[in-house]
């Protein structure tokens, strides 16, 4: 397993706050996580963090592969109102012992 972080942003227009049919989506996207991330063996760590006004979320998750975490996130249809983009990402401990590992650069 590895961890990814999942960048959800959409424009004013699209937020549920101010757009009918797309709260009606995220409220029948909401009831249907669990089972997705079952469906998918992606596992949550943190989030969904909605960053309020910034019309942005955070999403931490441990998965088998990036594959399983795009298939997660189309199945869940955050594209459909969001620009999404899937980072791997590394705890501070082995950001660290990998930057240990790199000859320094001779300035």
């Amino acid at each position: 397993m590895a961890t990814y972080v999942i960048l959800a942003q959409h424009r004013a227009d699209n937020c549920p706050t101010s757009n009918a049919k797309v709260l009606k989506r995220a409220q029948d996207m909401a009831g249907q996580i669990g089972a997705l991330l079952t469906k998918h063996k992606v596992k949550m760590l943190s989030g969904p963090h909605i960053m309020g006004l910034s019309h942005k979320m955070v999403v931490v998750v441990d998965a088998p592969s990036v594959e399983a975490v795009r298939d997660f996130g189309m199945d869940a249809g955050l594209v459909q109102w969001n620009e999404v983009e899937v980072y791997p990402s590394w705890s501070m401990e082995e950001a660290l012992k990998r930057a240990a590992a790199l000859q320094p650069i001779p300035w």
